[in-house]
């Protein structure tokens, strides 16, 4: 960043004095750094005896849960680059690694943990995390975990140890204020809690250019290679659909038609997925079909081109 976005100006100085907030952004608004920088900072100016002890069974500083195992990653590489050479140890624990080898790496270590809420709970419930000293606790993308029904799961962490929230600093970041977003801040955040609303802030980014076209289903593939041929040459490409068969039936179809692409969705394994992200990323492979909800708030290279195979979900439109 050459200077602070929306997101940042108004977070980070919310963080730094320990406020507990909500904050409403759409994706691609700098949200990762505004959260990550002023808690690695906190750490380090307000409980830097509590970086160098160890616990058993280990207990994090922050706690960070997020809607998908890819973001989660991301979130700890993101933390990892921002605290180098300090005391701030990161970790992860999602649902593709294995019990056994995330504990042995928590052990050595672990300030701020990045988790699937399936995954933490399976670990806290047999032991190998405890939640006892969290004082910075940030639920990210919080629509999209409320949306794949896992709010007890979320409530339930309380009753596992989570420190309460008038001990703690919690953070909620969605990109809608809807009644259910509403009622999970009522029960995770402090009653003086900051709302901010960043995404009318940021408005849509004046430089992507949005068309709409109207095609019957029995032509849109036709259309869509029509749109391949004028436009996705060199350039990378963004497909989006909306069930994991219909990415591998245009990604058969599209590797039929010659055109170098892959696809990637839910199914994949997080190995699968990140080599199908690096190998988008370096150009090997220019065109990406996905569902939504596995690329969503992850960092891709720069993209020229973002076609919605299917009309987008109410949720998704514009974010």
């Amino acid at each position: 960043f050459q200077k602070p976005t929306t997101i940042q100006r108004y977070v980070i100085p919310s963080i730094r004095q320990q406020d507990d907030l909500i904050v409403c952004t759409q994706s691609g608004s700098g949200k990762t750094a505004a959260f990550l920088l002023p808690i690695i900072s906190n750490l380090l100016e307000y409980h830097e005896d509590e970086l160098f002890t160890r616990d058993d069974p280990p207990s994090p500083l922050c706690l960070i849960v997020s809607a998908t195992p890819d973001r989660a990653l991301q979130i700890k590489c993101e933390a990892r680059k921002f605290a180098f050479q300090t005391a701030v140890i990161s970790c992860s624990a999602v649902g593709d690694h294995d019990m056994y080898v995330v504990s042995d790496q928590l052990q050595k270590g672990c300030h701020i943990l990045s988790a699937t809420i399936g995954h933490l709970k399976d670990m806290v419930e047999k032991g190998r995390i405890s939640l006892k000293k969290v004082k910075y606790f940030v639920l990210d993308e919080a629509d999209r975990m409320l949306d794949a029904g896992v709010e007890l799961d979320i409530r339930k962490l309380e009753d596992l140890g989570l420190v309460p929230k008038d001990s703690r600093f919690t953070s909620i970041f969605s990109t809608t204020f809807s009644n259910e977003v509403q009622q999970l801040a009522k029960h995770y955040l402090r009653a003086n809690y900051v709302f901010l609303d960043v995404s009318t802030l940021d408005g849509i980014d004046t430089d992507i250019a949005q068309t709409i076209e109207e095609v019957s289903s029995s032509k849109k593939k036709d259309r869509l290679f029509q749109l391949i041929k004028q436009i996705c040459k060199s350039e990378r490409c963004l497909i989006f659909v909306e069930t994991k068969r219909r990415a591998d039936y245009l990604g058969a179809l599209l590797s039929q038609k010659h055109f170098m692409s892959t696809t990637v969705h839910g199914d994949r394994t997080q190995r699968q997925r990140q080599e199908v992200v690096q190998q988008f990323a370096n150009g090997k492979y220019p065109i990406l079909v996905a569902t939504s909800d596995v690329v969503r708030g992850l960092n891709l290279p720069q993209i020229d081109y973002v076609i919605n195979y299917d009309f987008p979900d109410t949720s998704d439109f514009d974010t």
